[in-house]
């Protein structure tokens, strides 16, 4: 768009100044928002206000009409500055407008929003519309070759729309369409954004959790369709919907390709019967002929490697208590992006080849430890989870104290993780595996507490050291009181019987503060620092708070 206006500088006092450095005024520019009102300096006419009326989506490019002329400038960020720094724009005091003058603005702003929403979103739903929709693929798509995010992708349809418009006619059938779309927003929430792509069809794009949340938020829409309550002129019928999620990963090059895969996933779940949700598996499907590999063919094929996650004391005034890593498993894509696991680990439970992933990660854990101890001796230690199958394997105690052994690490920097279902389920053996490597130094941590039932009557049988509070108790703490009450309940009694705690999930500093306020001892989330490749680690050795607003500078 072409700049229409020449300006120049002239000099008033009933309009706030800028800044006069142009740091300062380049972050002002960072400030407006559409609607915005400034003074426009310009030739033989005076000072005229102007509304910012568009945004480029970067923020690069903005747009000013004239209230009088209606004319537009169009301006770039540094020309924006510039001309801040120069006096030729300038804030205007809502209190030094006219009645006219604000009313204007006001009709010039309602208006852009107008356009920009018409032409943004679907006219039946009100949710974004395809094109806006595929442009967020897009940009997800490309986020995904440049982070360990984990994006996904879900297509809903619905299950025989067509009888049912055909028995209720076409507006109520627009209402249903109407009320689900609705339903799905309010689901995805915060956590992505929802489409109506066409007729009868729906998208989801889910850029927080990873696609283990993902594929448990829509197992929960697919049942509360299901269980909801449909009624036509007296007369309760049942709506069911079938869903196609994928995980956008470095191997989808384009927003066709992302949308080619969901609908494969969907058309499955349709063939299915309906009323199902299928999940296609990305991250493995390149290193076989099948697409459910076997463990030990990953393994042969180099597609597994570690990952750590730090966790944090909360409080980084505290002596006694100090940083550590969890080891997290991940799993090389095609293209050399390194995923978290996803259906894997469901896979190598149902096949009863745990024993062999888990042998794995200690293996891998313990090797990366002895091959470089001048880093080890930096590091606190390093938590590796082992599934509850595995406690059940005779062999695998004596094959983790003969590597402890043979490659001379310090039991003391190895922790080991259970999950609280597991311990309680195998609570014998469980106490025999925990009781004979904390004999040698190793501690221990119970992963999920809280989440199955009798927690603290069992608690007491088992040697652990740290609690991990469950992340479904966490991730919402600072909206639900309940999730409050869990929390401090469960950090409380952890106390009193001797027990540290470690809050999962965090996201946010909102969140920490709330932990900090109930005495949790540590904190674990992509607010603290997401995973990261083992090889990749550098012990930062600096506070929480500092590591906190780095990560979401």
């Amino acid at each position: 768009m072409p700049r229409q206006m020449t300006l120049r500088r002239q000099v008033t006092t009933v309009w706030s100044p800028w800044p006069s450095g142009w740091k300062e005024c380049l972050a002002r520019s960072r400030q407006l928002k559409l609607g915005d009102i400034v003074v426009l300096d310009h030739d033989h006419k005076g000072s005229r206000p102007a509304t910012l009326t568009w945004l480029a989506d970067d923020a690069m490019i903005f747009v000013f009409v004239d209230h009088a002329s209606l004319g537009s400038v169009a301006l770039t960020r540094q020309e924006l500055a510039m001309d801040m720094r120069r006096g030729q724009i300038r804030t205007a005091e809502g209190s030094t407008l006219s009645l006219t003058e604000r009313a204007l603005c006001g009709h010039l702003h309602r208006l852009h929003v107008t356009v920009k929403s018409k032409a943004t979103s679907d006219a039946l739903t009100g949710l974004v519309n395809r094109k806006h929709f595929e442009g967020e693929v897009k940009a997800a798509a490309h986020n995904a070759s440049q982070s360990f995010d984990s994006v996904s992708l879900c297509l809903v349809d619905i299950d025989d729309f067509e009888k049912v418009r055909h028995a209720c006619g076409r507006r109520p059938a627009k209402q249903l369409l109407h009320k689900l779309g609705q339903m799905l927003e309010r689901l995805v929430g915060a956590a992505g954004l929802v489409c109506r792509i066409k007729g009868h069809r729906f998208a989801a794009l889910i850029t927080e959790g990873d696609e283990d949340d993902a594929a448990a938020l829509f197992a929960r829409f697919t049942r509360a369709v299901s269980e909801a309550r449909c009624v036509f002129k007296g007369k309760p019928f049942r709506v069911t919907v079938s869903l196609g999620l994928i995980t956008i990963t470095p191997d989808i090059e384009d927003v066709t390709g992302a949308f080619t895969l969901a609908e494969q996933a969907l058309e499955t779940a349709i063939a299915g019967g309906g009323n199902k949700l299928h999940q296609h598996s990305i991250a493995v499907a390149d290193c076989s002929g099948r697409d459910e590999p076997t463990v030990a063919e990953l393994i042969r094929n180099n597609k597994f490697a570690l990952r750590a996650q730090r966790v944090e004391p909360i409080d980084p005034q505290s002596s006694e208590l100090l940083p550590y890593y969890e080891i997290l498993l991940g799993v090389f894509y095609s293209t050399g992006a390194l995923r978290p696991p996803g259906r894997v680990i469901d896979i190598a439970e149902r096949r009863g080849e745990v024993f062999t992933l888990d042998r794995w990660v200690v293996q891998e854990t313990i090797n990366s430890m002895a091959a470089d101890r001048a880093q080890l001796k930096t590091v606190t230690g390093y938590a590796i989870n082992l599934s509850g199958l595995s406690l059940s394997e005779e062999g695998l105690l004596p094959y983790v104290m003969n590597l402890l052994t043979t490659l001379r690490v310090p039991p003391g920097k190895v922790f080991f993780e259970v999950t609280e279902t597991a311990a309680i389920d195998k609570i014998s053996v469980a106490q025999h595996f925990i009781h004979s490597l904390k004999e040698i130094g190793c501690k221990f941590s119970l992963d999920d507490f809280g989440v199955g039932h009798g927690s603290f009557a069992y608690l007491r049988n088992l040697p652990v050291d740290k609690i991990k509070i469950g992340g479904m108790f966490v991730k919402d703490l600072c909206e639900n009181r309940n999730d409050r009450a869990v929390v401090k309940s469960i950090n409380e009694i952890a106390h009193f019987m001797g027990r540290i705690t470690v809050a999962e999930f965090v996201e946010n500093d909102d969140i920490l503060a709330v932990l900090r306020k109930l005495g949790v001892d540590y904190a674990q989330g992509y607010g603290i620092e997401k995973p990261m490749p083992i090889i990749e680690l550098v012990w930062p050795g600096q506070p929480l708070e500092v590591a906190s607003k780095a990560i979401s500078a």
